[in-house]
C-alpha cells in the first residue's frame, strides 16, 4: 500500500482505534499557547482529534474546525469533539470549508509526510486560508517510513515557505520544531529561543 494516501491511513486509523494514537501528548503545550481565546481555528490533518480535544477544552470560546483525507479519523475525532466542524478531503485537490479565512490554521505533525515540494504546496494552501499558520514537526532523524523529510535546520525548511512576507519564526521544543507565520506580538516563554526566517 502506498504511504500517506487516504486508504494508508485509513487503515492506520482502524487499526490504532478510536481512543488516538497521542491523547495526551506533551507536543501539545506549545502550539496551545500560542492559540487565541476566540476566533475560529482550522486543523488540518488532525487525525483522529488528539489535539483538537485539547483545544476544545483549553479554549472553549473558540470555534473548531477540522479537515483530514482520512474518513475513519474523522469519524473518530467527530465522537470526541462532537462540536467542531469537519471535512473529509486531500490538500491541495481540495480547499477546506470552500476557501474561507481562519483566524488560525494549525498542522501538528504533518509537513513531515510530504516531500518538499509537496509541503511547499500544502503550506501555501494554509497560508491561503490563515490569518496565523502553526506548524510543528520532528526536528531529529525519524526512521518512520511515513516521515518523508528530516528537516534539521531553519535554512532546510524555508523553501517551504515559498513567497511569505509574514513575520515568521522557527523555534525549537524537545525534539520537534515550531514554526509559526504571522504574530506579530512576542511569543509565549516556554521554549528556547528561535530564529526569525521572515
Amino acid at each position: 500500500m502506498q504511504l500517506n494516501t487516504p486508504e494508508y491511513w485509513n487503515a492506520k486509523y482502524t487499526a490504532w482505534g478510536p481512543k488516538g494514537v497521542h491523547p495526551d501528548y506533551f507536543l501539545f503545550q506549545y502550539p496551545l499557547a500560542r492559540l487565541p481565546e476566540t476566533g475560529a481555528m482550522l486543523e488540518v490533518g488532525g487525525g483522529s482529534g488528539d489535539f483538537l480535544a485539547q483545544v476544545a477544552r483549553a479554549r472553549p470560546g473558540l470555534e473548531l474546525f477540522a479537515f483530514d483525507m482520512c474518513p475513519v479519523a474523522v469519524e473518530q475525532s467527530r465522537a470526541r469533539v462532537p462540536q467542531a466542524q469537519y471535512e473529509v478531503g486531500l490538500i491541495p485537490d481540495a480547499r477546506p470549508f470552500g476557501g474561507r479565512r481562519f483566524d488560525v490554521v494549525v498542522a501538528i505533525e504533518v509537513v513531515e509526510h510530504h516531500t518538499v515540494e509537496d509541503a511547499t504546496v500544502f503550506l501555501a494552501c494554509l497560508r491561503a486560508q490563515g490569518e496565523r499558520v502553526i506548524l510543528t514537526f520532528p526536528r531529529d532523524r525519524n526512521p518512520l517510513p511515513m516521515h518523508l523529510v528530516d528537516y534539521a535546520s531553519p535554512e532546510q525548511f524555508e523553501p517551504v515557505l515559498g513567497d511569505e512576507t509574514r513575520p515568521t519564526t522557527m523555534e525549537t521544543i524537545p525534539g520537534h520544531w515550531i514554526v509559526e507565520i504571522g504574530r506579530a506580538e512576542p511569543i509565549p516563554e516556554i521554549q528556547e529561543p528561535g530564529k526569525r526566517l521572515r
